[in-house]
């Protein structure tokens, strides 16, 4: 009978063990578990009021660095290399002397051609006073009795062979025709040049055209006088204002024109055939912009951000252009509309917003 009790009592205490194991769930966490409980957190952001203005609009292309003067020098004569007055890199003047042939047999034809000359000249005016000339005078003599005389005293002749002795010697002095910088000289002193081996190239560094292209779709913002900004790829932090004073009228296979500019090499950094990056800017009046980082990307469309009354509004923008800082909005918004530019990556239709000043 004990044994019995005994059993019935340690029954009813695994029962009411097995009761308190299981604890009500309280109306708080079921609220939580479904949901209904939990609000969206507040995100601040940062707004501008926007309103029409002027857009400057920038097309930008690479371009290329052409001298505005550039020449292969050529001695006309073969001959062995006796000096070389320059070196790559150097400056030179136009007139200078860059560098001279061998030329001792050119220097005694040259003077040979010389004494002739003027034993000719003397004979001539020998004939002059014996006809009754002054040889000082030469209004005193007709034009046809001085053409004569000029002949039979062999005074034509030797100015011919003079001039001809004075090109051959010329023609072992190489001067520089304009005034640049000395490129792709590989001779050296005492080396044999022909007539059809370049000597060096000339550069005038003092100017550049600019050869850059741009799609068709873009010609009608560019116009000749037009501006241009020019950043050489060894240079970013050097901006170059630059004016358009070319455009060939042809599009290419791939739809580009090529259009040139002009600038001025003032820092004396620039060499022929360098890369830039190249600016062209045009300008929209009465336009509305906003910055870049108002605009993100959903769904494969350009997407803007309003505030109004404490909630983002969603608004699809249509970009007509841009500039390295904003996008010129042809369609979606309107004047005095508050666009969010921050923190607008997560937002949705109808997001609480708060609205911060700095």
């Amino acid at each position: 009978m004990r044994i019995q009790l005994f059993k019935i009592l340690i029954l009813f205490f695994l029962l009411l063990i097995a009761c308190n194991s299981n604890p009500e769930i309280s109306e708080s966490e079921l609220s939580t578990s479904n949901g209904n409980a939990i609000s969206d957190d507040i995100i601040s952001v940062k707004t501008i009021i926007i309103s029409t203005g002027v857009f400057h609009k920038e097309i930008k292309s690479n371009g290329k660095l052409h001298a505005l003067e550039k020449a292969d020098l050529f001695f006309k004569t073969t001959e062995r290399i006796n000096r070389i007055n320059v070196k790559n890199g150097t400056q030179v003047q136009k007139g200078q002397i860059i560098a001279t042939l061998s030329n001792e047999h050119q220097t005694i034809v040259l003077r040979k051609a010389k004494d002739l000359f003027q034993k000719a000249l003397l004979n001539r005016d020998k004939e002059l006073i014996e006809y009754g000339y002054n040889p000082n005078d030469s209004t005193s003599i007709s034009a046809e009795s001085l053409r004569i005389i000029n002949i039979r005293s062999g005074f034509n002749e030797a100015q011919t062979n003079l001039l001809e002795a004075e090109v051959s010697y010329n023609h072992t002095i190489l001067k520089a025709p304009f005034s640049g910088i000395i490129a792709n000289l590989e001779f050296k002193e005492q080396n044999t040049i022909t007539s059809t081996n370049k000597f060096c190239t000339l550069i005038n560094d003092s100017k550049f055209e600019v050869e850059f292209q741009v799609l068709e779709t873009e010609f009608q913002n560019i116009k000749l006088g037009g501006s241009v900004k020019i950043v050489p790829f060894a240079s970013n932090n050097q901006e170059l204002s630059s004016t358009i004073t070319e455009i060939n009228p042809i599009v290419d296979e791939n739809g580009l024109i090529i259009v040139t500019s002009l600038i001025s090499n003032n820092y004396q950094g620039f060499f022929d055939g360098m890369n830039t990056n190249v600016i062209i800017e045009s300008d929209f009046i009465n336009t509305l912009s906003v910055p870049k980082s108002a605009v993100i990307i959903r769904s494969d469309q350009n997407v803007v951000f309003t505030y109004q009354n404490g909630l983002a509004k969603w608004k699809y923008v249509t970009i007509s252009a841009e500039n390295s800082t904003s996008y010129l909005i042809s369609e979606g918004l309107q004047t005095n509309d508050t666009v969010i530019t921050t923190n607008n990556f997560n937002l949705t239709h109808d997001s609480q917003v708060k609205r911060i000043t700095n």
